[in-house]
C-alpha cells in the first residue's frame, strides 16, 4: 500500500469488443506535487492545495497543511458553492474541481490583492507624475512650433500688398528640408507665395490699364476744352471785327497764336503751377482787349509755390465764368484775384470776382454738379470738366468748391495734393 501519494489511473479498452488490452497506474508523491505548487505559488501570502471529497489536503504549497482536514463548514462551503470564485470572510477562493471529483483550492486574502492593488496605483502615479510633465513639454513645443508658422502664415495673408517684398515669404516656405518632408502647412505657405506672385503680376498689369484708361479719359476731357475755349475767343474775335475794332481782333489772334503754342508746347497732363499761370494771363490778356478797362487782375502767392504740378487747364474755364458771368449793366468792371497758398500737403487756389455772382437756385445746381462730378455739355461744361480731370487720384484727387452771392461776387476754391515732378522710373507723380 502506498500511502501520500496521489494515484492516476488509465485504460485502453478495445473499440470492438469493449474489452480492456491494457490499463496503467501512476502513482505521484504528495510532497513532489507540492513542490510544483510552491514553484507555481512562491507567494506565501497566497495558498494552494489538493482537496479530497472527504475534506484531506493531499498537496500544498504550505507544507504545513499537508495531511490536514477541513471543517464540515468549510468543505461545505468550497464544495456546494457553484461559482469557481468564493468569498468567506476576508479570503477569495478559486476553486476548479478535477477529474477525479477533487477540488484545486486557491486562498487570496484581501490583504495580498490590496497591497498589489496599491503597488499597481503607484506605478500608475509615477508613470503620470514622470510622463505627464514631458507630454506637457512636448505639447507645447508642438503647439508653439505650429502657432508661431500659422501666425506667420496669417500675418503674410494680413500684410498682402502689391510688390511685397520676396524675403517675407522666406518664413513660410521651409528652405532646408525636402519637398517630400513637407505638411499641411508648409504647403498652404507655398501656395499662397505662388499666388501672391500671381497676384503681383496681375495686379501690376491691372494697375498699368488703370492708369492708362485714366490718362486716356483725361486727355478725352481735356481735348473737350480746348474746342470749348477755342469757339469763345473765335467768337470775341468776330465780334471785334465786325464792330470794325480790326487792330483789337489781330492783337487777340497774335495772343491766341502766343496763348496755343504754349499750351501745344507743354503736352504733358501735368504742368507746374508757374506754366498754368502763364497760359492763365495770356487769356486774361485776350479777353482784357475785349473789354478795355473792365477787366483787371492780380495774383498771389507763396514762395515756390509755383514748381508744383496742375492739371492742365485749370484755372481757364473759372477765368472765363468769372468773365463771362460776371460782367453785367449792374457789375460793369470786374476784378478778379487769384491767391495760392500751402494747405496740409495740398496747394489752394482761390479765385475771386467781384462780378454779379449767382443766385441761390443756380449755385445749388453748381454745387452739385460738383458733388457729383458731372460732365454737362449744355451746363457748367468748363468747371464740371476741370472738377472731373482735378478730382482723380492720379491727377491731384482734388476738390473744388464755390460760394457766391448775388450782386456780391463769387469766389472759387480749388485744393489738390502737392505733386512734384514726374519720375518715369516709378511712373508716379510724387
Amino acid at each position: 500500500m502506498i500511502t501520500n501519494s496521489v494515484s492516476c489511473c488509465r485504460v485502453l479498452k478495445h473499440p470492438d469488443t469493449d474489452s480492456i488490452k491494457y490499463a496503467y497506474i501512476i502513482y505521484l508523491d504528495a510532497s513532489e506535487f507540492s513542490s510544483i505548487l510552491q514553484e507555481i505559488f512562491q507567494d506565501n501570502q497566497i495558498t494552494s492545495y489538493i482537496l479530497t471529497d472527504n475534506g484531506k489536503i493531499v498537496a500544498s504549497n504550505n507544507p504545513s497543511l499537508l495531511s490536514a482536514s477541513l471543517d464540515e463548514e468549510k468543505l461545505d462551503f468550497l464544495y456546494n458553492k457553484g461559482d469557481s470564485l468564493k468569498k468567506r470572510a476576508h479570503t477569495n477562493y478559486h476553486t476548479t474541481t478535477l477529474r477525479n471529483g477533487w477540488l484545486q483550492v486557491t486562498e487570496i486574502p484581501d490583504s495580498y490583492i490590496m497591497q498589489n492593488t496599491h503597488i499597481l496605483i503607484k506605478s500608475i502615479l509615477l508613470t503620470i507624475l514622470i510622463s505627464l510633465p514631458l507630454t506637457i513639454l512636448v505639447v507645447v513645443l508642438i503647439s508653439k512650433n505650429l502657432t508661431r508658422r500659422i501666425k506667420t502664415l496669417s500675418r503674410a495673408m494680413e500684410t498682402l500688398q502689391l510688390d511685397a517684398s520676396d524675403t517675407n515669404m522666406k518664413a513660410l516656405v521651409p528652405q532646408d528640408r525636402a519637398p517630400e518632408t513637407f505638411d499641411e502647412i508648409d504647403k498652404l505657405g507655398i501656395t499662397f507665395e505662388k499666388m501672391q506672385h500671381s497676384l503681383n503680376d496681375n495686379l501690376q498689369s491691372i494697375l498699368e490699364l488703370s492708369l492708362t484708361e485714366e490718362r486716356l479719359k483725361y486727355q478725352l476731357l481735356q481735348s473737350q476744352i480746348n474746342p470749348h475755349f477755342l469757339y469763345n475767343i473765335l467768337g470775341s474775335i468776330q465780334t471785334c471785327q465786325s464792330l470794325g475794332k480790326l487792330d483789337i481782333a489781330n492783337q487777340m489772334l497774335t495772343n491766341l497764336t502766343r496763348f496755343y503754342r504754349m499750351t501745344l508746347r507743354k503736352s504733358e497732363d501735368l504742368i507746374s503751377i508757374r506754366d498754368e499761370l502763364t497760359i492763365a494771363q495770356l487769356y486774361l490778356e485776350m479777353e482784357k482787349l475785349c473789354h478795355n478797362d473792365n477787366l483787371t487782375w492780380e495774383i498771389n502767392m507763396e514762395d515756390g509755390i509755383d514748381n508744383f504740378l496742375i492739371c492742365k487747364f485749370t484755372l481757364q474755364p473759372f477765368l472765363e465764368n468769372s468773365i463771362m458771368h460776371g460782367l453785367s449793366q449792374k457789375t460793369p468792371e470786374v476784378h478778379i484775384s487769384i491767391d495760392l497758398s500751402y494747405g496740409d500737403d495740398t496747394v489752394i487756389i482761390v479765385i475771386t470776382d467781384n462780378g454779379i455772382g449767382m443766385a441761390k437756385e443756380q449755385l445749388l445746381e453748381l454745387q452739385k454738379t460738383l458733388d457729383e462730378k458731372i460732365v454737362n455739355y449744355e451746363k457748367h461744361f468748363g468747371i464740371g470738366n476741370v472738377n472731373k480731370r482735378i478730382s482723380n487720384p492720379y491727377f491731384g484727387n482734388g476738390r473744388i468748391s464755390v460760394e457766391s452771392c448775388l450782386y456780391e461776387g463769387t469766389s472759387i476754391t480749388i485744393e489738390f495734393d502737392q505733386m512734384e515732378k514726374y519720375d518715369e522710373e516709378c511712373n508716379d507723380c510724387r
